[in-house]
């Protein structure tokens, strides 16, 4: 498991993942699917999918 800091405005649904151990992260996994553990209000998970920009 990787861990990953992920700053989030409030009520903003969008997340902003950055940073070089990021990018070394998503290099090698274009087009795989990742899911995002909240330990905030509760146990929430969203998936997302890595792909390039």
């Amino acid at each position: 498991m990787v861990a990953f800091s992920m700053p989030r405005s409030e009520g903003d649904n969008m997340y902003c993942i950055t940073g070089t151990e990021w990018s070394r992260f998503v290099r090698t996994r274009i087009n795989a699917m990742i899911t995002l553990y909240s330990k905030e209000d509760g146990e929430d998970f969203h998936r997302v999918r890595v792909r390039q920009s």
